[in-house]
Order: structure tokens, then C-alpha cells, then sequence
């Protein structure tokens, strides 16, 4: 079992919606990555996603794309990123997972990418623009070496396309509440709970719901439902908020306990 799915079999127990809050790596510099990640973990979060900036990332909204360009000009990749979770690993317990885009992972080299991944400490990866049959050797070597990779759907996956997501996805099911890019959104859509349904009448995994959550209604209103929340361009916008650099991680502190615990 892995350490996600021990996490989530954890939850379930406690009875409660669990919490991904979403960070760019090197936003705005490799010291408050490190410290978030920390802080995190005190707080009891669920898991974090750890964001690699991409130069074209095409699921991200404004927000997150602004924070991916500033980190790339402190030239964060994937080698320093599985640096640092290599550093942390025997630090912090809770499930590291890397969301970035498939580029990132060819240009690394794929033979090469999961046994880094899993000698680091990552327990799962993101990639948006990853579909499983682009690559069943790269799903299999991800599999072999225990690190879940996690698969996205949306309101408008068709049904046999979901079914086949949902049973190679593993970890939990992302499922985003909107096409298009990521974004905090005043309302959640009116759907939400129906799609969550649909989704769980495919599989017994987690479901992680995420795109526009931003508040603790939000999240009140998915604990009704799903497994978990993700939170990500809130999150950013709370750390642009802060007046410098050592304030990011006290507002990020604030902003999670006031919407989840």
C-alpha cells in the first residue's frame, strides 16, 4: 500500500475531507518551498502537490503561471525539486506529489525519471497533459517502482473514457470541476456533487476534487461528497499577498487553518 493510500485509508477512519494545497517549486525562492513543505506537514495537511514550472503550462490559470515564470528565474526544474524532496523526505511524513507537464519528463529522460522519483521520496505525480495510452511503459515503470500517478477527469469525461481513467489512476482520481485552467472561483459549480457520484459509481479510489477551490464554504460543501480538496491558486494568491518573503509561510499557516481545520 502506498504511503497516499494509506493516508486516504486514514481519513476515511477519522471522517473527515482531507486537504492538497498546491505550491510552486521556487516561488519566490527554494527557502519557503522548503518551509511550506514543513509547515504542511505540522498542520496535518492530506498531501502537498509540488508544481515543476513549465514555460507553456497549459492547464494553469494566471496566477499560477505568474508564479511558474518567477520560478524558472530562479532556475527551479525537476533535478532541484527532487533535491529538495530527497532533503526533506526524512523530515516531513506526508505524501509528496509533482505535478508538472509531460515535457518536463521526457527532456529529464523517462528510464531514468521513476527511479529518481521514487529514490527521492515522491509517492505520486500530475501530469495534465499525459493521457495512459501516450505511454503504457511509462505507467508501468511508475507502478513497478510505487509511484502513483495520478489521472485527471472532468464533468465531461465520457462514461467508458471515465471508467478507464478511474481504474488506471492511482492514489486517488483528480477530478477538476471545470475544463479549461486552474483558478480560484467564488462559486463552486452546480454539478459538483452529481459529477462526484458519477465518478464514484467507477471506482472505489479517493476522489480529490480541484480547479476554483478557495474557501472554506467550498470546502464544507465537498466534504459532502468527496475525499479531498485541492487547493492551488489560493494558495498563491495568499503568498503574493504577503509583504516578504518570511510572511509567505505565517499567511499560508493562517489561510489552511481558516479553511480547513
Amino acid at each position: 500500500m502506498s504511503r497516499l493510500e494509506q493516508t486516504f485509508k486514514e481519513l476515511k477512519k477519522k471522517g473527515r475531507i482531507g486537504l492538497i494545497p498546491y505550491i510552486t517549486v521556487g516561488f519566490p525562492n527554494f527557502s519557503v518551498t522548503r518551509d511550506l513543505i514543513k509547515t504542511f506537514d505540522d498542520l496535518g495537511v492530506t498531501a502537498v502537490e509540488l508544481g515543476v514550472p513549465f514555460s507553456d503550462p497549459l492547464a494553469d490559470g494566471p496566477v499560477i503561471q505568474d508564479a511558474s515564470q518567477k520560478a524558472l528565474l530562479k532556475h527551479a526544474n525537476l533535478q532541484k525539486t527532487l533535491s529538495l524532496v530527497h532533503q526533506l523526505r526524512h523530515q516531513v511524513s506526508l505524501p509528496i506529489i509533482i505535478m508538472t507537464y509531460f515535457n518536463i519528463f521526457l527532456r529529464y529522460g523517462l528510464k531514468r525519471v521513476g527511479r529518481d522519483l521514487r529514490n527521492a521520496g515522491v509517492d505520486g505525480i500530475i501530469i495534465p497533459d499525459f493521457f495512459p495510452e501516450d505511454d503504457q511503459a511509462f505507467m508501468k515503470s511508475c507502478r513497478s517502482k510505487n509511484i502513483d500517478q495520478i489521472l485527471i477527469v472532468s464533468g465531461t469525461t465520457a462514461k467508458k473514457r471515465l471508467e478507464s481513467l478511474a481504474k488506471q489512476s492511482r492514489g486517488f482520481v483528480y477530478y477538476a470541476t471545470h475544463t479549461g485552467t486552474t483558478g480560484p472561483r467564488d462559486r463552486l459549480p452546480k454539478d459538483v456533487s452529481h459529477n462526484v457520484k458519477k465518478i464514484r459509481s467507477c471506482t472505489d479510489k479517493p476522489i480529490a476534487v480541484g480547479f476554483g477551490i478557495s474557501n472554506r464554504g467550498h470546502i464544507r460543501e465537498l466534504s459532502k461528497c468527496a475525499d479531498a480538496a485541492i487547493v492551488g491558486s489560493a494558495v498563491i494568491r495568499v503568498m503574493n499577498s504577503a509583504r516578504t518573503p518570511a510572511s509567505v509561510v505565517r499567511n499560508v499557516h493562517r489561510f489552511i487553518k481558516r479553511i480547513w481545520l
